[in-house]
């Protein structure tokens, strides 16, 4: 299913990148995903995109926490995936994927096919095109490969970041072609 992203959307998805380090894709797929961008009962009852229980700014609905406005919601999302609990699994992913199932391994629901329901509407909806910057644990290699190829700078996406980390690896294998080539010439120099 395809879902539209209000410039509002981005703004929020973009805050929570900003203050708290969570990549936009993963930040609009989990609120497409958890309240079918905003048309779950507890998102119209209660502010709620996320499926948070618990007290929220204005109480609660329910047992799930209720939100003044729809940015409260978000900022709360933020803020609770910022806990030790989560970034301890997330700080080094690289993906998309990784950087779902870190969430899901600090403990942010049970359900086995989360990561991938969420993948498919991030994928789906091409999400990623709202990420500004790199995942936290990339490596500054992968980085400099993926901004040289993908020439936008620090808001480099994962697919030029791949393409970048192939470019390299690529590299690194004619490079050792040829140094192995050197070394059975320099073997065999002289031999008649």
């Amino acid at each position: 299913m395809s879902f539209t992203i209000t410039p509002e959307l981005e703004n929020y998805a973009h805050g929570v990148k900003e203050k708290y380090g969570v990549p936009e894709s993963v930040t609009l797929g989990q609120a497409i995903y958890e309240s079918s961008l905003g048309q779950s009962n507890i998102a119209k009852q209660a502010n709620n995109w996320f499926g948070m229980k618990g007290t929220g700014t204005a109480g609660s609905y329910n047992g799930w926490q209720k939100f003044n406005n729809v940015s409260e919601s978000f900022d709360a999302y933020g803020k609770l995936l910022s806990k030790d609990r989560y970034t301890s699994h997330t700080k080094n992913a690289t993906t998309t994927a990784e950087y779902l199932q870190g969430i899901v391994n600090g403990g942010y629901c049970s359900d086995a096919g989360y990561v991938s329901n969420v993948l498919k509407i991030i994928n789906d909806n091409n999400l990623e095109q709202y990420n500004t910057s790199q995942y936290k644990g990339s490596s500054s290699l992968l980085d400099s490969a993926g901004s040289i190829v993908g020439g936008i700078g620090s808001a480099v996406t994962d697919t030029a970041k791949n393409v970048g980390a192939k470019i390299l690896t690529a590299g690194f294998i004619i490079l050792a072609v040829i140094l192995g080539i050197l070394c059975i010439a320099k073997a065999f120099e002289g031999v008649d």
